[in-house]
């Protein structure tokens, strides 16, 4: 049985966006998105089969800024600025089979999968309008409701010799029926939203691990890992067509004591619209590094030879 407690983010709503006509030229802009804390809890069946639950609590915030340039030296420039609260509960079930333990001429094998259902959004909606006298600022504040979409992830690893370990992964959630805080009132400046999917293929090096550790050498301690992702992202610029993401990934994890760990990863990748002139390409690079701390506990304090 495993209990397991912790925050982390779950999406994004960085982007920013020029629109261009005939009186003004507006520049929308996204800041902010949506974390979670969970707890959970899992279990081993008879076999190799584990299920487990968890419960997230939907947390976040998303700020909206558009600036307006008129094209004529006649009007005033204009700043919008909307604000969202959001917050909300989700459950999320999973299972693993270890298929290994069924037939053991598949080493390794495992197969995995979890569902976290859709959840809906209580959204607070604060407007500020700014006219030319930054004194005169109005702040409107709005209750309303928002959509958190549902997903599902599959994955299946298996293990070829002692050390190495290959896998593979798929994600989807469909954004099309996702919202702040209306289905009938977008964003201003949001692109439509459509279905998002991820596929990962990985390669792992897992770390040499005696009994204690001791004469193994730190190279053969570490871990080391390498992979590519293709992702379909949930964005449609010109309203039909998506944005994808080619991605490669690589990381090792170097140990500090026995169970102490630390960790770094770097990543690549290039985006771009399925149709190039709905928006441009956008190459990024995301460097990360973790420490996880542990040390084993409950030890027996007796052994069989002390009898």
């Amino acid at each position: 049985i495993g209990l397991g407690l912790g925050m982390s983010p779950v999406t994004h709503a960085e982007a920013e966006a020029l629109i261009t006509d005939s009186l003004t030229t507006t520049t929308y802009k996204r800041e902010g998105g949506v974390s979670q804390l969970y707890i959970g809890l899992t279990g081993r069946l008879a076999g190799g089969i584990a299920i487990g639950g968890r419960f997230d609590y939907l947390f976040g915030n998303l700020r909206q800024l558009a600036q307006s340039e008129p094209v004529t030296n006649e009007s005033a420039a204009s700043i919008f600025d909307r604000e969202y609260s959001l917050n909300g509960i989700r459950g999320t079930f999973g299972v693993a089979v270890s298929i290994d333990s069924f037939v053991r001429s598949l080493h390794g094998l495992t197969f995995g999968a979890t569902y976290s259902t859709q959840s809906s959004l209580h959204s607070t909606r604060r407007n500020v309008f700014t006219p030319i006298n930054s004194a005169l600022d109005t702040t409107i504040n709005i209750v309303g409701n928002g959509i958190f979409p549902s997903e599902i992830k599959l994955g299946l690893s298996g293990r070829f010799g002692d050390r190495y370990r290959v896998e593979g992964s798929m994600t989807m959630s469909d954004f099309a029926s996702s919202s702040f805080f209306s289905q009938t009132e977008p964003v201003p400046g949001d692109a439509q939203l459509g279905a998002y999917t991820r596929i990962a293929f990985g390669l792992e090096r897992l770390p040499r691990m005696g009994d204690d550790g001791k004469g193994i050498s730190v190279w053969e301690r570490a871990g080391l890992r390498a992979g590519v992702a293709f992702t379909t992202l949930p964005f449609l610029p010109d309203g039909s067509s998506a944005v994808t993401e080619t991605s490669a990934s690589f990381g090792f994890s170097l140990p500090i004591n026995l169970e102490s760990v630390l960790d770094f990863a770097i990543t690549g990748g290039i985006r771009k619209p399925e149709i190039e002139s709905a928006g441009p390409k956008d190459t990024f690079l995301r460097l990360s590094g973790s420490i996880s701390l542990g040390e084993r506990w409950f030890n027996p304090l007796r052994r069989e030879d002390d009898e």
